[in-house]
This record gives structure tokens, C-alpha cells and sequence, in this order.
């Protein structure tokens, strides 16, 4: 009532900015404090009485409620502007993939791809190189979200331009790292397997850039048991580690890949699918469905093993982006 004996009021020189008397109100709703409000002297020059104290509080009710829903509003309306952001960064993101598996005469090719989030950071691409050779990459980018599905829009674009112009998977794979040096912040990288099948030779060639390792399923030889195998070949991610030493690591590999062969091709959103215990699914278990479903066509192949995967993680959505490819030979 008297503020002008209080100490924590403000003594001003000039008379008209004298406080004599005064009402302060934090604006709050539950948790959230807003600021205050503050009224000073009484226009009939005498002390604000208790009932302005409790008009006062009553609109400082009103006005923190009302604050509250304007946040609250401000944030249904950028939510509903990120979620059509989004909307379109996946349409545009599933625009980039391949929109049918090319015809080569000889192979059996299925793609699937589910992204965790509405845009990811997984790719895959089929790439016609001649009427008997086809380029399949698979590539997982570091991270999750926006920042991994530009990145792979990036790959994607520069890949298609460099293919066509080397014969030899590690050279596409050591240009495309020399292209991304300049592309990829710190601390993103892509690993990826590129892969080139020649139904003329029945050969398989393959580079890694610390990829998840192909999977074979191939007929012995000797025993004509048909058996699974993971072929590793030496690589480094794209945009870890400078030029030389990653067209000093990368090697391509060859493999026989006759009629009845199958190789599959995946992300690590496959073999560490988590259950209910968090144990992950694993390669052992894909190499294990991949055995017992080799002699079926590549599309029934991708449905086994994702309905598989499916029934180990209880049903659970997927926590990370997964790519499975699977190519047989026919």
C-alpha cells in the first residue's frame, strides 16, 4: 500500500515517476511462468485495497492462461508446418528410389526399403549398365531424420553420374568419396556396397566402403548342398577418411554367381533389429532364413525374412531405417 516507504522500490528523482502504491503478479499457469504484472498507483491517488489485489490476480489468471494457449497454438501450427515439411521431404525421398527393378535377362531382383522416421537415411538403386550387367548399391548414411536424407539424396545424384563411366566398383566408389569430401560435415559418413552383376560371365563383382558384408547362398560344388557364406572385401566409409588412404583400402572382389545363386543385400536396421530382450536379430539368423528360403523367387525370399524379423521384434515398429535387397540368379 505505501510503496514509497518500501526499500525495494525504486526512488526516482522526477515527482512523476514517484511509486506510491503497488500491485505485482506473477503470470503462471502450472508449471510455466510467463513474467508479471504490474500496476502502480490508484488514479484516486489513494492505496490499492485488497479487492484490486484480487482483481488483479484474477486477470493475471486470465492473462497466463491466455498466453498459454497462444504457445500452445504458435505450436500446433509449426508441428502441422513440420509434419507437411516432412510429408513432402519423404514423397520427394521415395521419388529418388527406383521405381522398378530393370529388366536383365537372367536375374531376379526385390527391393525393400522402410525408413524409421518419415524420411531416412538408407539407399538403395539399380543401375542398367549394359543388357547383361547391373549395378545394385545398398548405402546407409550416419544418423537418422532430415540431415541423413539429404545426404542420401547427394549419394544418390552423384552416383548415378559416376557409375556409367568405370567398370570397377572400388573406382566408383573412390570417386564418389573424392566428389562427397567436400559434401559431408564432420562426423557424417556413408558406408555403402556397390555391386555389379554380369549374367554374361556369371559374375559378381563387389567394393565395400564398411558396409554390412553381402550374403551369399550358393550350391557346393562337391556336395551340391546349398550352403550361406559372408564375402568381406577391404574398404573405409565414404567421407571418414581422406582420398589416398581411401583409394588405398578399397578393393574389388569377384564371385562365381551361376543359375540358383542368391546373394542378399542389406542395412545394419536388418541384422540388429532388436526383441523384446534387446538382443538383435544378427546375421546368423539371416543367414538362416536365406538357407532355408534360397529356392524360392527374390520378392518371397524378402517376405520371409522381413516377416521374420518382424515376428522377432514382437511386432515392434522398426528404431532404425532398414534397406534388404536380394538378387537371384536364373
Amino acid at each position: 500500500p505505501d510503496a514509497s516507504a518500501d526499500p525495494r522500490i525504486v526512488k526516482h528523482d522526477d515527482p512523476a515517476l514517484a511509486v506510491r502504491s503497488v500491485i505485482a503478479v506473477p503470470l503462471t499457469f502450472r508449471d510455466h511462468f510467463f513474467g508479471v504484472l504490474a500496476i502502480t498507483n490508484p488514479v484516486d491517488d489513494l492505496p490499492f485495497s485488497a479487492t484490486d489485489f484480487g482483481l488483479i490476480q484474477s486477470l493475471a489468471e486470465q492473462a497466463a492462461l491466455a498466453l498459454h494457449n497462444a504457445d500452445f497454438l504458435h505450436l500446433q501450427l509449426e508441428r502441422k508446418q513440420l509434419d507437411l515439411d516432412l510429408a513432402l521431404a519423404s514423397s520427394i525421398q521415395q521419388m529418388l528410389l527406383p521405381r522398378a527393378v530393370p529388366d536383365v535377362l537372367g536375374l531376379d531382383v526385390d527391393a525393400r526399403y522402410q525408413a524409421a522416421q518419415k524420411v531416412g537415411g538408407d539407399l538403395y538403386d539399380l543401375i542398367t549398365l549394359s543388357d547383361t550387367r547391373l549395378a545394385v548399391v545398398v548405402a546407409d548414411v550416419s544418423g537418422k531424420g532430415i540431415p541423413a536424407s539429404l545426404l542420401m539424396a547427394i549419394c544418390r545424384t552423384n552416383l548415378r553420374q559416376i557409375a556409367p563411366r568405370h567398370a570397377s566398383p572400388a573406382m566408383v566408389l573412390t570417386e564418389l568419396n573424392r566428389v562427397l569430401a567436400d559434401e559431408i560435415d564432420a562426423g557424417l559418413f556413408v558406408t555403402m556396397l556397390y555391386v555389379v552383376v554380369d549374367t554374361a560371365a556369371n559374375t559378381m563383382t563387389f567394393a565395400r566402403a564398411g558396409h554390412e558384408l553381402p550374403l551369399f547362398a550358393r550350391r557346393d560344388p562337391v556336395s551340391g548342398v546349398y550352403g550361406t557364406e559372408f564375402v568381406g572385401s577391404e574398404g573405409m566409409p565414404l567421407g571418414m577418411v581422406p582420398d589416398k588412404l581411401f583409394a588405398a583400402t578399397i578393393a574389388d572382389r569377384t564371385e562365381s554367381f551361376a543359375r540358383g545363386d542368391v546373394c542378399v543385400l542389406y542395412t545394419d536396421g536388418i541384422t540388429e533389429a532388436p526383441n523384446e530382450e534387446d538382443k538383435e536379430f544378427s546375421g546368423a539368423r539371416l543367414a538362416d532364413i536365406v538357407r532355408a528360403l534360397h529356392n524360392r523367387p527374390a520378392q518371397e525370399m524378402n517376405d520371409g525374412i522381413l516377416e521374420t524379423v518382424r515376428r522377432f521384434g514382437g511386432g515392434a515398429a522398426p528404431r532404425d531405417d532398414f534397406t534388404l535387397v536380394t538378387i537371384r540368379r536364373v
